[in-house]
C-alpha cells in the first residue's frame, strides 16, 4: 500500500524536531552541569537560563505542530456559539515576552 505523502511529511518533521530537542537537551545539560561547577553562578541563575531554553524548545515544538496541522484557518466566516457568524480578521504576530 502507498503510503499518503502528508504522513511522510508529518514524520519527517516529527523526526527533524525530535533530533533537534535532543541535541539541545545534551546542549543544557552540559551547560548546566558546567555552570553548577562555577562557584559565581547561583541555582536561581541556572533555572532561569533552563527555562528560558525550555521555552525555546517549546517553541519549536509550536511551529511543528503548525507545520503539520496549520494555523487552524477554517473559512472567512464561521458559526459562533450565540447563534451569528466569527469573522476571520487575519492571522497576528505572537509578542515576544521578556
Amino acid at each position: 500500500m502507498k503510503r499518503d505523502k502528508r504522513e511522510e511529511i508529518k514524520e519527517e518533521i516529527i523526526a527533524k524536531i525530535r533530533q533537534r530537542i535532543s541535541e539541545e537537551v545534551s546542549r543544557i545539560m552540559e551547560v548546566a552541569v558546567a555552570e553548577l561547577k562555577n562557584d559565581e553562578m547561583d541555582f536561581g541563575s541556572i533555572e532561569k537560563k533552563i527555562r528560558d531554553e525550555v521555552l525555546r524548545i517549546g517553541g519549536q515544538i509550536l511551529e511543528g505542530s503548525i507545520q503539520i496541522n496549520g494555523t487552524g484557518y477554517r473559512g472567512s466566516r464561521i458559526p459562533c456559539e450565540c447563534g451569528g457568524k466569527k469573522k476571520f480578521v487575519g492571522n497576528r504576530k505572537k509578542k515576544r515576552q521578556r
